[in-house]
């Protein structure tokens, strides 16, 4: 994948790449014995750990002008916060839809987003 040059517009389809695929290998590994709280679909944006800058600089290494302008790093910040409330979205309403309640586990949670 890339575009005219190879930077800017590439360099952020990459870092959207990375990004989704930290995020799903995280919430998948999700480890509910690490953590006072139960993980669940509520909260578990405070269970992942995810740095854009430290993507696009790990991109840099090998494209130095990988995602070029401001507006390439707003919208990858915008399209991560919609992708992970489409999954927390999503686990919310099947759930509403199974009837389960609000105390699943880490593996319901899981199960869930797999089948995103």
């Amino acid at each position: 994948m890339h575009c005219l040059a190879g930077r800017g517009r590439t360099g952020t389809a990459l870092a959207l790449v990375n990004a989704v695929m930290s995020l799903q290998w995280q919430i998948m590994n999700l480890d509910q014995s690490k953590t006072s709280q139960p993980i669940l679909a509520s909260n578990v944006r405070d269970h992942l750990n995810l740095s854009i800058f430290s993507i696009v600089r790990r991109l840099r290494e090998q494209r130095s002008t990988a995602v070029q302008a401001s507006e390439q790093y707003t919208y990858i910040y915008q399209f991560i916060d919609k992708w992970l409330n489409n999954k927390i979205l999503m686990t919310k309403v099947d759930y509403m839809k199974t009837g389960k309640k609000n105390g699943q586990t880490k593996t319901e949670i899981v199960q869930d987003m797999k089948s995103l």
